[in-house]
């Protein structure tokens, strides 16, 4: 599983979000994505992918660490 906390009403973070819904499709075999929302003090997404393979599980939030997403 990795998760990513973003404000999916926000053009740049929607482009994350898209970027990473890319990397799943070309990357990982069987996967989904749940996305909840919270509140803070700005109301946040938390987008869980979730992952059948643990070893696409560790790729993906390698990725997103390399980018510091």
């Amino acid at each position: 599983m990795a998760t990513m906390i973003l404000d999916l009403n926000s053009r740049s973070q929607e482009y994350r979000h898209r970027l990473t819904n890319e990397w799943c499709e070309a990357h990982a075999t069987r996967w989904r994505r749940r996305i909840s929302k919270r509140k803070g003090h700005a109301i946040l997404d938390t987008v869980t992918f979730e992952f059948e393979s643990t070893a696409d599980a560790v790729a993906l939030r390698e990725w997103l660490k390399v980018r510091g997403w």
